[in-house]
């Protein structure tokens, strides 16, 4: 008769190998739901700095600036 450590340690290793063949499961299931990613650069080495630029021009830069926020107001009691 295996002690009662013995029967955590079997349970423990169990709990691992279900959930890691619940995750390769899921995995292999979400492969099969999505396409495969495709490259729309024209080429593979396009570098980030040309990326940019590539990006059009639209918005006022005020769209993008910063919110200045300090916060609730804090009351402190004595």
């Amino acid at each position: 008769m295996r002690s009662l450590p013995q029967l955590e340690q079997e349970i423990l290793q169990l709990s691992v190998e279900l959930r890691i063949s619940l995750i390769q499961t899921l995995a292999t299931s979400l492969a099969k739901s999505f396409p495969p990613a495709v490259n729309t650069h024209s080429s593979p080495q396009t570098d980030f700095k040309t990326v940019l630029l590539a990006m059009p021009n639209v918005g006022d830069d005020i769209d993008f600036a910063r919110v200045i926020d300090y916060g609730r107001e804090l009351k402190l009691s004595a």
